[in-house]
């Protein structure tokens, strides 16, 4: 079973912006594999790039697929080949070079993020991003506007609380990363940088007081804020999506899911 991507939001939006009649989806991937969990970002030249894994029968593939400022898709190209064990890829894009982030355990080893960079010259061999000594996942990445890049992701910290846990983690290019604290067992972080990039803003999922809670916290020269929490006592929030406006507001979406009866079960 094969499943294309299309690029219909993506093209939809953009039409809508500029005034423009709907454009058709563009299939992005070939028939040859199991094709999943699309990433998109922007360039400041106006490209487009998306980010994908092939699951094909041998091996997985991180593949990457650029639309030129002109509107013109190139075809896909192929960042890493990797044994297997991956999964939710995320890409940034800056003037210049372009990041692709994932997800990969394979061979017996903890969880781990690991990434590759297009130059000019072709892209870059995978290197591991994260501690290899704690299972890490569920990256998300982004340029500022000066160019410096920003990871997040969620590391195991075995404090929760109640049981093994895992902590919310951000770094900036290659200085010591940052932790946010929010308490409970802390998933799915998503980022993005104001338009000056003078601030950062991370958002994430937190099981807490036996109820999945949403927090956001700004970052500015490196020193976390204060997380507000977002959302509804008693209902579960998760997977939040996170973008900063041009006069640099934060916005958040997430899933809202009442379980009747469900309690604090769900964990």
């Amino acid at each position: 079973m094969t499943r294309a991507l299309r690029s219909a939001l993506i093209l939809l939006l953009s039409s809508a912006v500029a005034g423009a009649d709907e454009e058709p989806g563009t299939v992005l991937s070939g028939p040859d594999a199991y094709d999943a969990q699309p990433s998109l970002a922007t360039a400041p030249d106006g490209s487009v790039w998306c980010a994908w894994v092939a699951w094909p029968p041998e091996g997985d593939r991180i593949l990457v697929r650029p639309r030129s400022p002109d509107g013109t898709w190139g075809e896909p190209e192929t960042a890493a080949r990797l044994p297997g064990g991956v999964v939710r890829p995320t890409i940034a894009a800056r003037a210049g070079a372009v990041q692709v982030f994932w997800t990969e355990s394979s061979g017996g080893s903890l969880a781990r993020i690991r990434h590759c960079t297009r130059t000019e010259k072709g892209w870059s061999e995978p290197e591991t991003f994260s501690d290899p000594a704690r299972a890490a996942q569920n990256q998300d990445a982004a340029f500022d506007a000066e160019g410096r890049l920003h990871v997040a992701w969620q590391a195991f910290s075995g404090e929760s609380g109640k049981g093994p846990g895992y902590e919310i983690l951000v770094a900036r290019s290659d200085e010591p990363p940052a932790r946010l604290g929010s308490g409970g067992d802390c998933w799915d972080p998503s980022i993005a940088a104001s338009p000056d990039g003078r601030r950062l803003w991370v958002a994430w999922t937190a099981y807490l007081e036996n109820d999945y809670e949403v927090f956001v916290a700004p970052i500015e020269e490196g020193r976390p804020g204060a997380p507000r929490r977002l959302g509804t006592r008693g209902v579960y929030d998760l997977h939040p999506a996170l973008a900063v406006d041009r006069s640099g507001a934060a916005w958040v979406v997430w899933d809202e899911v009442a379980i009747a009866g469900h309690g604090g079960s769900g964990r």
